[in-house]
């Protein structure tokens, strides 16, 4: 799962789809991962829509590749060097950034022993019979291949190297291969990175046979109100069909997901508040605590619906996943502290699915249940008609930013604020950006959200061309505040003030995606209970 800081919110994130489902490799990273986009879906208010809040608006991450990528070949994102240093403990040691490198000096070292070795053995060899040969005879003759007796000599010297090394159990040691892939790799003449890079590759045939392509569907707007984005199919799709893995992230005790406190400073701050967005996409049963959250591409986007319904649940095979049969007779605190996800699932087409149909799945008559009283019962928070998002005021790319004064009696909503990106800080620089946009630019960067803080607008002036600003920033780890003058309306945005946007609020819907009970294993119903509905919606905290 990937995780990270989220802005201003200061809340950790999960971002599911082909960035969670890469592994990391730090010496064979291929695959750039960028930001993803944010978009409220069209239509879709809170002062009208139950569905407010109830997806997540971050969508389309996309990954750019780093390098040529041969067919086969596996895919890495960067973790971070200090992902696996920090698990070592956990997972052993893991080559991280630089490893590689290190591996081959001392691997070619060691060769280099061999080498010589054989060398001294073939001159004194030649010394002796140097009188029968021409010169001719000595060039035809193939460079000496390492004798066996060499080669474990040389196993010795790495033994002895590998048990009395000061790296010993490093990652670096890591990266040396098994000695008995000495001579393969000895005779062959490939470097460390060449045979490792080598062992990443499967070919066409045996992925056609073991896996599931991942890129049968494609997002966009859902065809469903109040559903935000869906998928749809991108190649027609047979009945019976294997359509798409989905590996999972096993969260024992549901109560993870509780918020707590945050929303209105309550002191009360063992009251769980409501429940995290995840929820919403993650699978789960009414008589246990387990949560499974789905980490894979496009799962995310499948949304429910009982009638249209044109694919199923079913656990994963074995022989093309990381599932454990196993783990379905266990019970839930068996999955506690496990360091890897050992559980997946895939979907099957319970129909013919033709090219451009949106793909749904049944939630469960429990969901159903749950959103339909969610409906009727929903009623929009105070102050919802005056919302206005940091999204949507950002969209108007010809605005004059309002002074300090103005706001005074033209406030801006209160649940945005102003931002300024330090990227313009530096005179020189917004002379350079004035030169080369010399007029307001419909694309505002990406990059501004990165780098920025929050800032107040004192003054602006008419330069003729353009609208120039004069405002101040907070001076960094300090109280004080400093002036920057002469700021285009580019380095200036809006950001959404903490806690204020759709997914915080009171009254949005929340309720996992129900496992058919008829897979569901008994050895992980803990909860042992009968209940009705689980009204996670309505603030029952049973789940």
């Amino acid at each position: 799962m990937y995780m990270s800081g989220m802005g201003t919110n200061g809340v950790s994130v999960a971002s599911p789809g082909f960035g969670s489902a890469a592994n990391s490799f730090m010496d064979f990273v291929n695959v750039d991962e960028k930001l993803p986009f944010y978009r409220i879906p069209q239509n879709l208010h809170r002062r009208k829509d139950p569905g407010a809040g109830a997806m997540t608006y971050h969508h389309s991450r996309y990954s750019n590749a780093e390098a040529d990528i041969r067919a086969g070949e596996e895919l890495f994102v960067n973790y971070g060097s200090p992902w696996f240093l920090e698990r070592i403990y956990s997972l052993g040691p893991i080559p991280v950034k630089g490893d590689y490198g290190i591996a081959e000096k001392l691997y070619r070292t060691l060769q280099k022993i061999m080498v010589d070795q054989e060398e001294r053995q073939g001159e004194a060899t030649n010394s002796n019979d140097s009188n029968e040969q021409d010169d001719d005879d000595k060039e035809r003759i193939p460079p000496p291949r390492p004798s066996p007796r060499l080669i474990e000599a040389a196993d010795m010297l790495w033994e002895d190297f590998m048990t009395k090394s000061s790296w010993d159990n490093s990652p670096t040691m890591a990266a040396m291969p098994p000695k008995e892939l000495h001579d393969e790799i000895f005779q062959d003449g490939s470097t460390l990175f060449e045979w490792k890079k080598s062992q990443m590759t499967r070919s066409m045939e045996w992925l056609e046979e073991n896996g599931i392509c991942c890129d049968h569907f494609h997002a966009g707007e859902s065809t469903l109100p109040q559903a935000g984005n869906g998928a749809f199919a991108s190649r027609v799709l047979r009945k019976g069909e294997h359509v798409l893995p989905i590996p999972l992230i096993h969260l024992p005790d549901r109560s993870v997901l509780d918020m707590k406190g945050r929303m209105d400073n309550s002191e009360n701050t063992d009251q769980p508040r409501r429940r995290q967005l995840l929820l919403n996409y993650a699978l789960g049963h009414r008589d246990s605590t387990l949560l499974l959250s789905p980490y894979g591409p496009a799962f995310g986007l499948i949304n429910h619906n009982q009638t249209l319904a044109n694919v199923r649940l079913v656990w994963a095979s074995p022989q093309r996943s990381q599932h454990k049969p196993e783990m379905l007779n266990k019970s839930v605190s068996a999955f506690e502290g496990l360091p890897s996800a050992q559980l997946g699932m895939e979907l099957v087409a319970t129909r013919d699915i033709a090219i451009g149909d949106e793909i749904f799945l049944d939630y469960g008559d429990e969901w159903e249940t749950a959103w339909q009283e969610h409906v009727e019962r929903w009623k929009p928070e105070p102050d919802a008609d005056r919302y206005q998002s940091a999204y949507e005021m950002n969209l108007d790319f010809d605005h004059v930013f309002r002074t300090e004064f103005e706001q005074l009696y033209d406030p801006y909503p209160p649940t945005v604020m102003t931002k300024f990106h330090k990227y313009f800080k530096d005179p020189d620089t917004t002379r350079k950006w004035l030169g080369l946009h010399p007029f307001q630019q419909d694309d505002i960067v990406s990059w501004r959200a990165n780098g920025s803080v929050k800032c107040n607008i004192l003054r602006r002036q008419d330069s003729g061309s353009r609208m120039l600003y004069t405002i101040a920033i907070p001076v960094d780890d300090s109280s004080d505040w400093t002036i920057v003058e002469g700021i285009p309306m580019e380095a200036m945005f809006f950001e959404d003030q903490p806690y204020s946007t759709d997914m915080f609020l009171q009254n949005a819907f929340r309720h996992d995606i129900r496992i058919p009970d008829d897979m569901f294993p008994e050895s992980w119903k803990n909860l042992k209970r009968n209940r009705n509905l689980d009204g996670i919606s309505s603030g029952d905290e049973s789940p």
